[in-house]
């Protein structure tokens, strides 16, 4: 995995930018048309949750057998990690 490891979160001093563990800046949602850009935030600090938890979903997945849904979690991952 190439991307700064989680967990991120939203800055508490602008909420229009995300951090990593360590305190950097991984993300900063300050473009003056970006209206949703406290929203875009929590959604971009989620993402290394959401990608650890479908990851982890994808034999469950496979189980239950819904072959549309596996598709589509798969290329979720695959576009996450830029494949």
């Amino acid at each position: 995995m190439n991307h700064t490891p989680g967990p991120w979160q939203v800055c508490k001093s602008d909420f229009r930018a995300v951090e990593g563990p360590d305190g950097q800046i991984i993300a900063d949602i300050r473009a003056p048309a970006r209206e949703n850009g406290r929203e875009d935030a929590r959604l971009i600090a989620g993402a290394p949750d959401l990608l650890a938890a479908l990851e982890r979903a994808i034999p469950e997945i496979a189980a239950v057998g819904i072959p549309d849904l596996l598709e589509q979690a798969r290329a979720a991952i695959k576009k996450a990690r830029g494949e």
